[in-house]
Protein backbone atom coordinates (compact mmCIF):
# COMPACT_ATOMS: atom_id res chain seq x y z
CA UNK A 1 0.00 0.00 0.00
CA UNK A 2 1.56 3.26 -0.68
CA UNK A 3 1.70 6.28 1.93
CA UNK A 4 0.47 9.67 0.67
CA UNK A 5 4.37 10.82 0.80
CA UNK A 6 5.06 8.32 -1.05
CA UNK A 7 2.92 9.42 -3.88
CA UNK A 8 3.07 13.17 -3.38
CA UNK A 9 4.85 15.22 -6.51
CA UNK A 10 6.03 19.23 -6.24
CA UNK A 11 3.52 21.76 -8.19
CA UNK A 12 5.87 23.08 -11.18
CA UNK A 13 4.21 26.10 -10.62
CA UNK A 14 5.88 28.78 -8.68
CA UNK A 15 4.71 30.18 -5.39
CA UNK A 16 4.88 33.87 -4.62
CA UNK A 17 5.65 34.88 -1.54
CA UNK A 18 3.51 38.27 -1.23
CA UNK A 19 1.09 38.60 -3.92
CA UNK A 20 1.61 42.70 -3.64
CA UNK A 21 -0.76 45.29 -2.98
CA UNK A 22 -4.08 45.96 -5.03
CA UNK A 23 -3.97 48.97 -7.39
CA UNK A 24 -6.70 51.90 -6.93
CA UNK A 25 -7.68 54.54 -9.70
CA UNK A 26 -5.62 58.04 -8.27
CA UNK A 27 -8.54 59.68 -6.60
CA UNK A 28 -8.75 57.41 -4.27
CA UNK A 29 -7.21 58.21 -0.94
CA UNK A 30 -5.08 55.15 0.60
CA UNK A 31 -4.92 53.80 3.97
CA UNK A 32 -2.63 51.04 5.57
CA UNK A 33 -4.70 48.90 7.97
CA UNK A 34 -2.56 48.93 11.18
CA UNK A 35 -2.04 45.24 13.16
CA UNK A 36 -4.98 46.01 15.69
CA UNK A 37 -7.36 46.13 12.12
CA UNK A 38 -7.86 50.16 12.43
CA UNK A 39 -7.25 52.73 9.73
CA UNK A 40 -6.63 56.53 10.45
CA UNK A 41 -9.42 58.98 8.69
CA UNK A 42 -9.17 62.66 9.64
CA UNK A 43 -8.47 62.37 13.43
CA UNK A 44 -10.70 59.21 13.75
CA UNK A 45 -9.96 55.58 14.16
CA UNK A 46 -11.75 53.27 11.91
CA UNK A 47 -12.16 49.81 12.22
CA UNK A 48 -11.91 47.56 9.28
CA UNK A 49 -10.81 44.20 10.91
CA UNK A 50 -7.17 42.44 11.79
CA UNK A 51 -7.47 40.10 8.71
CA UNK A 52 -6.69 43.53 6.44
CA UNK A 53 -3.51 44.17 8.96
CA UNK A 54 -0.79 45.74 6.78
CA UNK A 55 -3.11 46.14 3.39
CA UNK A 56 -3.43 48.93 1.60
CA UNK A 57 -7.40 50.02 1.24
CA UNK A 58 -9.00 52.66 -0.06
CA UNK A 59 -11.43 55.27 0.35
CA UNK A 60 -13.21 56.24 -2.75
CA UNK A 61 -14.95 59.84 -2.43
CA UNK A 62 -18.83 59.61 -3.31
CA UNK A 63 -19.80 62.71 -2.35
CA UNK A 64 -20.01 65.25 0.50
CA UNK A 65 -19.64 63.60 3.88
CA UNK A 66 -19.68 60.11 2.31
CA UNK A 67 -16.70 57.46 1.12
CA UNK A 68 -17.00 53.99 -0.41
CA UNK A 69 -14.30 51.37 0.86
CA UNK A 70 -12.31 49.06 -0.77
CA UNK A 71 -9.96 46.63 -0.54
CA UNK A 72 -8.94 46.04 -4.06
CA UNK A 73 -11.89 45.10 -6.48
CA UNK A 74 -14.15 44.34 -3.27
CA UNK A 75 -16.29 46.53 -1.63
CA UNK A 76 -16.11 46.62 2.03
CA UNK A 77 -18.64 49.17 2.87
CA UNK A 78 -19.55 52.94 2.47
CA UNK A 79 -17.91 55.37 5.23
CA UNK A 80 -20.12 58.96 5.98
CA UNK A 81 -19.62 61.11 7.87
CA UNK A 82 -22.38 61.73 10.94
CA UNK A 83 -21.28 65.81 12.22
CA UNK A 84 -18.08 66.64 13.74
CA UNK A 85 -17.44 64.02 16.03
CA UNK A 86 -18.57 60.67 14.63
CA UNK A 87 -18.30 58.10 11.42
CA UNK A 88 -20.54 55.40 10.59
CA UNK A 89 -19.17 52.00 8.52
CA UNK A 90 -22.21 50.42 6.32
CA UNK A 91 -21.48 47.37 5.33
CA UNK A 92 -23.82 47.04 1.90
CA UNK A 93 -23.41 46.61 -1.61
CA UNK A 94 -23.61 50.02 -3.48
CA UNK A 95 -25.77 51.22 -5.84
CA UNK A 96 -24.06 53.60 -7.78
Amino acid sequence: MQTPASRHVVSPRAYQDEVGDPDYPSHFELRRVNSSGTIRFDTFVIGVGEVLSREYVALEPIEEGLWHLWFGPVFLGRLRALGRQKFQLQKEIPTQ
